[in-house]
């Protein structure tokens, strides 16, 4: 998953909305490129890029797409001796760009890039990256369903194409989306500094941290401004690498931090629970990774805990986060 969302590779194109809706103005046609899917899985499809491409540009009110379909339709009715590229196509059909898309699945997420192109050997071609986390099943089959991660994704990578991060920001519902950076949640550690009894916290320290770890990347799944990678991402990607042992009880090795920025990684959730007496200190970080393999602190939060047991744990971490980052979703049932 090489390169950088947001990334800009030419100057203005005709293809910025300037308030196109407010101003009354017909909605920007853009013609389907291609779509690439980097994996075979079955719950992705290029219709399905395809329809979250259409109802995407749809959502924003200012652009609109021609399909595939109606390309092709089109072309086929000029009888055409010859190929016809998607340049002469976009002419032919007055569209003010091609949209390419590219997605691709690790674990839980979704990562589409968009590629827009008015075609000319030396036109205007600008790039974003979105990400989203596969969240929803179907009911009876239980089967993921990949719809809105794809739908999501392409919003954000299509917002940063146009250099318009507010682009859906006012959009209804589940439709209202900004792009995100990505943020995977790294180790907590625990330290016991001495005095009072023996936390049974501590004595469990390899299931507790886990545990705590999956309820960070749970509190976090709903912000704005992240998409946090769940547990099982954060672990396909290390195993991609090549490493398939993680010790959430440790902090995040430079070897975790390098694959991590490998696969876009900007931020790391870490935490520390140090004990003294009979309470402790839950301390948790937002962390920029640096390309050195380390990490810069951005910001932090603590609470106290007074609890010896994972339900006060998971409140306590819940609070911690509040802190840290704003309101964070609900705890899990078996949170409570």
């Amino acid at each position: 998953m090489p390169g950088h969302s947001g990334t800009p590779l030419g100057g203005q194109p005709e293809w910025k909305a300037n308030s196109v809706a407010d101003q009354g103005l017909p909605e920007i046609p853009l013609l389907m490129g291609s779509i690439t899917l980097d994996t075979a899985d079955k719950a992705l499809s290029i219709g399905k890029v395809e329809a979250g491409v259409a109802l995407g540009l749809e959502v924003s009110g200012k652009y609109r797409l021609v399909s595939s379909f109606e390309r092709d339709s089109v072309l086929r009715s000029l009888k055409r001796t010859s190929e016809v590229t998607l340049a002469e196509a976009s002419h032919i059909l007055k569209t003010n760009a091609i949209v390419f898309t590219n997605v691709a699945r690790i674990a839980n997420l979704i990562r589409t890039e968009v590629i827009l192109t008015d075609g000319l050997p030396e036109g205007i071609t600008t790039s974003g990256i979105g990400y989203a986390v596969l969240r929803h099943h179907d009911n009876v089959t239980e089967k993921v369903m990949a719809d809105p991660a794809i739908l999501a994704s392409f919003q954000r990578a299509f917002a940063l194409c146009i250099a318009d991060s507010t682009l859906f920001a006012n959009a209804e519902g589940s439709f209202r989306v900004v792009p995100t950076e990505l943020v995977s949640v790294g180790g907590i550690t625990f330290k016991d500094l001495g005095g009072g009894e023996q936390w049974s916290l501590f004595k469990e320290k390899v299931t507790v941290s886990y545990d705590a770890v999956q309820t960070v990347a749970h509190a976090l799944q709903d912000l704005d401004r992240y998409t946090v990678t769940d547990i099982e991402t954060r672990d396909s990607m290390y195993a991609l690498a090549g490493m398939f042992l993680v010790e959430n009880y440790n902090s995040a090795t430079a070897t975790e931090l390098k694959i991590l920025r490998m696969f876009e990684v900007k931020d790391i959730i870490t935490g520390s629970i140090t004990k003294s007496g009979n309470e402790a200190v839950i301390e948790l970080s937002l962390n920029r990774i640096k390309e050195n393999d380390t990490v810069h602190r951005l910001k932090s939060a603590s609470v106290t805990l007074t609890k010896d047991s994972k339900v006060a744990l998971r409140e306590a971490l819940h609070e911690a986060l509040t802190g840290l980052l704003g309101p964070v979703s609900a705890p899990r049932p078996e949170d409570r």
